[in-house]
């Protein structure tokens, strides 16, 4: 109540939602930490709904009191559409939806490099796919992709390349999406990049990402064409991760062109611009 009454701040970040729910596979400090019958006992899971439902509920509750009060909430991996590759407690992202519906929220990607969005090698593209359905459900998200920093015992200087990261976020960008890059969390780990000017020159999406190939996505926009290409993950500086490009069109014939994505029909995040 103390955060949904101040005067100070228009939302409220909620980390590692999942953890609600989920801590039972971590087992901090290899101790159990839940005491919920056939969860996590004796290789037993059938009972963790329990936590699941729980989780459901406080986020809702809590979503409902700062909506009240003119904030917005922020979530950080409350939960997905594909159940994470051995995971034994998930929490079905279409039933956070649901519950969330007419609601003022936001889903926030604390880590999203390209690599880890299209080349995951214990995911495929699940994450890519998921930003996908969340767009096309009305989910608000904020993105962040953490930069590697250069070592120079490795002769590595200057910043690392963004393009890839960024154009990776042009994929799965709809209305009320935001992006942010940096290589930690003070002012002076943000650095801006030329890339963010080519970004903004594109315009607005005509149609959906496609796949062309396996890892490789591509989306055209009014006055560009973006493409990531994760079929090689690179360890060359400073182009580490996937291949990405925006490709500036040679002509402006789409810049009058209506966009063909429609704005999110029900999640609606205002005055988020000052927070991304």
């Amino acid at each position: 109540l103390p955060l949904a009454t101040a005067t100070t701040i228009d939302g409220v970040f909620f980390d590692a939602v999942n953890f609600g729910y989920d801590i039972p596979e971590y087992r901090p400090w290899g101790r159990p930490v839940v005491n919920i019958p056939r969860c996590g006992v004796n290789d037993t899971w059938d009972g963790c709904e329990a936590l699941v439902a729980g989780t459901l509920d406080v986020v809702t509750r809590s979503v409902q009191l700062l909506n009240r009060f003119g904030k917005v909430a922020m979530l950080s991996n409350p939960a997905s559409y594909s159940r994470p590759v051995g995971a034994k407690i998930w929490l079905d992202e279409t039933r956070l939806v649901k519950a969330l519906d007419g609601l003022t929220w936001l889903r926030y990607y604390e880590q999203a490099r390209a690599e880890e969005m299209v080349a995951d090698p214990k995911a495929g593209a699940a994450l890519i796919e998921d930003m996908l359905k969340e767009g096309d459900a009305g989910v608000a998200s904020g993105m962040h992709s953490y930069y590697h920093r250069p070592r120079p015992e490795l002769n590595q200087t200057g910043p690392e390349d963004p393009t890839a990261h960024i154009a990776a976020f042009m994929l799965v960008r709809r209305e009320l999406w935001y992006y942010t890059g940096s290589t930690g969390w003070f002012d002076r780990d943000f650095k801006w990049s030329s890339v963010y000017d080519d970004a903004a020159k594109c315009g607005r999406p005509l149609a959906p990402a496609m796949r062309p190939a396996p890892r490789v996505y591509t989306r055209e926009y009014e006055r560009c064409h973006v493409m990531v290409n994760c079929t090689k993950v690179s360890s060359s500086w400073p182009q580490l991760g996937c291949n990405g490009a925006i490709f500036p069109l040679s002509s402006d014939a789409h810049a009058q062109s209506p966009s063909l994505i429609p704005s999110p029909p029900r999640l609606a995040v205002e005055g988020m611009n000052s927070l991304f």
